[in-house]
């Protein structure tokens, strides 16, 4: 935050623009994680019937609350890299068993698909996926707080 408050421009009670539209930014943010608290304790109220949404969201939430309270980073980066690589199991079973389906793909499929073209009607699509990986400015600025 001293480096954006270092930075050229107008500034509102001592702090830089670009801190005032970093927070601006974080209501959005917290929208997005709302989102994805709400995705949880729903699909939670799937598997787990008996507890409500709301208990759902209190235990989902004040479990994140304290994983990031205590600094348990380790455990999270390491549960998440145990998450990525399920995923990326499966995703490498589903291509191999998608070749033996009407839906099997050719090295020639492949190769269309890694062009560098993008039909002008997707490229919102792509932007929005892009934004949503989880690869912003704003996580980065977390990561040095979490690594703290």
């Amino acid at each position: 935050m001293t480096a954006f408050n270092k930075l050229p421009g107008w500034k509102i009670k001592d702090v830089n623009w670009s801190i005032w539209t970093w927070l601006l930014i974080q209501f959005f943010k917290l929208l997005q994680t709302d989102g994805i608290i709400g995705s949880v304790t729903i699909t939670l109220n799937i598997i787990l019937p008996s507890l409500s949404i709301i208990s759902w969201t209190v235990i989902v939430t004040m479990t994140v609350a304290l994983l990031v309270f205590r600094g348990y980073y380790q455990f999270v980066e390491w549960f998440s890299l145990l998450l990525i690589a399920f995923f990326t199991f499966l995703t490498f079973a589903s291509v191999f068993l998608l070749q033996e389906r009407s839906y099997a793909f050719s090295l020639q499929d492949i190769l269309s698909g890694i062009t560098l073209e993008l039909p002008p009607a997707l490229v919102g699509d792509a932007i929005a996926a892009f934004g949503i990986t989880g690869i912003g400015g704003d996580e980065i600025m977390y990561y040095n707080y979490w690594s703290r």
